[in-house]
């Protein structure tokens, strides 16, 4: 009966805590807009520091307002035993979660209950290694050859198709594809310059003519070389998506 009692206060202080730091941002979020700013210019990560800088006085108000919600009411046993409450001695509740205020509406809402076993184990299919669906793990030239012809089929077939170019003649990861930008071309010198990854180093490469009529052609919004319809900077889900509709 005590460890379930503990574990009962653990879960309703955490879901205090959780309520109020919620309260606590919707109060940055406010005053945010009433500077005339825009909420979305700032990150969660620096609207939780400012939450956590607001004074002490407000974090007791959300803690009090996040108690209400989190226990549903108060205890209904106040201290003298009044209203035909009992005393606040025999409140199996802790004082951090009850504060023993008379005129309760109700009681606790939140119960915990014992955890359902499962009646039978399903065991989910598991992937195999590479190695079981392939022993090549490269594509020949006439491989590729068709994967960028599929990718020129695609809606932004010019934009796709040099994606795919420049990642086979430079043997870009695709995190290198996506961080292309702007300055690392130098379209009157023929060259780009390749930043590499995972402690690789940098080089510069020479673009071939038929790279330098893609990128020339290639429409420029913002700072990177390719920009999603969003004029975003790609990700890796994007590249892998895109590629996977070409190769399907």
């Amino acid at each position: 009966m005590v460890e379930a009692t503990q574990a009962y206060h653990s879960k309703v202080l955490t879901a205090i805590r959780v309520i109020a730091e919620r309260y606590a941002r919707e109060e940055v979020k406010r005053q945010i807009r009433a500077s005339g700013a825009k909420v979305s210019q700032y990150p969660s990560r620096d609207i939780a520091r400012m939450a956590l800088a607001l004074p002490e006085e407000r974090w007791k108000e959300f803690i009090a307002k996040a108690k209400a919600s989190a226990v549903g009411g108060k205890c209904g046993r106040s201290a003298s035993g009044e209203n035909g409450a009992s005393p606040a001695q025999d409140c199996p509740h802790s004082e951090a979660i009850c504060d023993h205020l008379p005129n309760a509406q109700r009681d606790f809402l939140m119960t915990t209950h014992p955890a359902k076993q499962p009646k039978e184990s399903v065991m989910w299919p598991v992937r195999k290694s590479n190695a079981e669906y392939r022993v090549r793990k490269h594509l020949t030239e006439t491989e590729v050859e068709k994967l960028l012809a599929g990718l020129k089929r695609n809606r932004h077939g010019h934009r796709d198709w040099l994606i795919g170019l420049l990642i086979y003649r430079h043997g870009l990861r695709v995190s290198e594809a996506c961080d292309l930008r702007l300055d690392d071309l130098d379209l009157a010198a023929r060259t780009i310059v390749i930043r590499r990854l995972k402690g690789s180093r940098d080089s510069t490469h020479y673009l071939e003519r038929d790279e330098l009529a893609g990128l020339k052609r290639l429409s420029r919004n913002g700072a990177y070389v390719f920009v999603n319809e969003r004029g975003d900077a790609f990700k890796r889900e994007g590249i892998a998506r895109l590629i996977q509709r070409a190769g399907s």
